[in-house]
């Protein structure tokens, strides 16, 4: 099956959001080779189960051909940090750590939580149906929000 999209743009499937967190990591397929910069945008991307079946099933190759290789999974276990240095722009609560005539933008001892408020919100949901979306579970990715999916569905069908 061949699809032409029009018009897409990949910026309106990115959360809205300037706040990120950001560290030097590796590829997630085999070799692992440490050569990543890894962004993770600080709100949620929201997708159907459906869709993320749709992009598991995303090929490489051709589908006509005999054993295809598959996009995804592109994940992996998560691994220890090993030293590496977490990087983000967003305002977080630490304890002072140095000396107060030391000052240091470089904190040891630090906590953080992505959207706290929509996080307390979101423990008493575990289905969410939107109108499109009535008999289909929503589940949560880092960046896209619902009114997102809508635009994709349409783009689909052209």
């Amino acid at each position: 099956m061949k699809t032409t999209l029009r018009q897409l743009h990949p910026a309106g499937l990115l959360p809205r959001t300037n706040h990120y967190v950001t560290y030097e990591g590796s590829l997630t397929i085999p070799g692992c080779h440490e050569t990543v910069t890894w962004i993770i945008m600080n709100n949620p991307i929201y997708i159907t189960r459906e869709d993320l079946q749709i992009w598991n099933e995303l090929q490489k190759t051709e589908s006509k051909q005999a054993d295809p290789a598959y996009m995804t999974p592109a994940y992996r276990p998560l691994k220890a940090l090993n030293g590496r240095l977490l990087r983000t722009n967003i305002n977080i609560n630490y304890r002072q750590t140095s000396s107060p005539t030391c000052s240091s933008n470089i904190y040891t001892e630090m906590g953080y939580r992505s959207n706290p408020a929509r996080a307390r919100h979101n423990q008493s949901i575990t289905k969410r149906n939107t109108r499109p979306y009535a008999e289909r579970e929503i589940f949560e990715l880092e960046g896209v929000e619902p009114e997102h999916i809508s635009a994709l569905d349409a783009m689909q069908s052209v």
